[in-house]
Formats: structure tokens, C-alpha cells, sequence
């Protein structure tokens, strides 16, 4: 949960036959909003750690905050890994708590299985679209047909 990215979870040479969605239990509702506020805030640290890297002034500053912090850890790693194998435990747990979650099996029929992989397909192509800053102006005026014909012209195969 909280990925975008589909792993294949099946030897290299097999074709996965099935997809699944992970999706959270229902009764969750406060601990799914405090994982997805510490995945922000995950993601935004990372950003800004990138960010702040690549730009020359704030990377020698970056260089001089961040030692610090890993001279920490060292410490922590080295003298008292308990206290703080315990701390990362708890910070993990704070920013992004287990959230309860459970896996639906549905027996599908063949027909059943690839329709959900259309419109599954489909509804990303128009996500990619909407949040794409090259396409979103185009995003709203598509139609159904065109956003079909753009997802078969991605998954022709490519010429020779």
C-alpha cells in the first residue's frame, strides 16, 4: 500500500496471470489518514533533500546539516544500537503506521479480468494526462474513443 509501482511477484520467466490490489480494512479511516500525512511527509523530504542537493549554495549547507545527522546515527548505530534500533522504530511508526489492510480474492471470469485491466489502464492514461504539464490542457477535451485509441496505439508493439 502506498505505492504506485507494480511488483511482479512471481518468477522472472512467468507472466503473472493475476492482479492484486491491496486496499485497507474498512473501520481504519484515522490510521490510513495519519499513513498517507507521514507518506507526504516522506515524500517531501525526500524532494527537498533532492532538491536542495542539486543546488550549489544549499548543497555545501546540506553537506553541513547532514553531517551532523550522521555522525548521530554512527553514534546510535555503534554505542547504543538498542536505544536507537527503539528510536527508528518509533519514528517509522510515527510517520507511517501499519495500517490494517486486507486483500480481496475474486473469482473472475477471463472476459471479467481483462475489462478491469482496460478500464485500469485507461484510468491511469487519463491520470498520466491530467498531471502531465506537456497534456493537461488536452486532458479534459478527450473523449472515450480517443483515450482507447492512445492506449492501444502504447500497447502496439513497436516496429522494427
Amino acid at each position: 500500500m502506498g505505492t504506485e509501482v507494480d511488483q511482479l511477484l512471481c518468477p522472472v520467466l512467468i507472466k503473472p496471470k493475476n492482479i492484486v490490489r491491496e486496499s485497507p480494512r474498512a473501520g481504519n479511516e484515522e490510521t490510513l489518514r495519519n499513513y498517507d500525512r507521514g507518506l507526504k511527509w516522506t515524500h517531501f523530504g525526500h524532494h527537498l533533500f533532492h532538491d536542495l542537493k542539486s543546488h550549489p549554495v544549499a548543497s555545501l549547507m546540506l553537506i553541513d546539516i547532514l553531517g551532523g545527522l550522521y555522525a548521530l546515527t554512527l553514534f546510535g548505530k555503534t554505542i547504543i544500537p538498542s536505544w536507537y534500533r527503539r528510536f527508528t522504530t518509533w519514528l517509522t511508526d510515527f510517520l507511517r503506521p501499519a495500517v490494517p489492510s486486507r486483500i480481496p480474492v475474486e473469482n473472475l471470469s477471463e472476459q471479467e479480468a481483462v475489462d478491469r485491466l482496460v478500464r485500469e489502464e485507461r484510468l491511469k492514461l487519463k491520470d498520466f494526462l491530467r498531471q502531465s504539464p506537456t497534456w493537461s490542457h488536452l486532458s479534459s477535451r478527450l473523449t472515450h474513443l480517443t483515450v482507447e485509441a492512445l492506449r492501444q496505439t502504447a500497447l502496439a508493439p513497436a516496429p522494427p
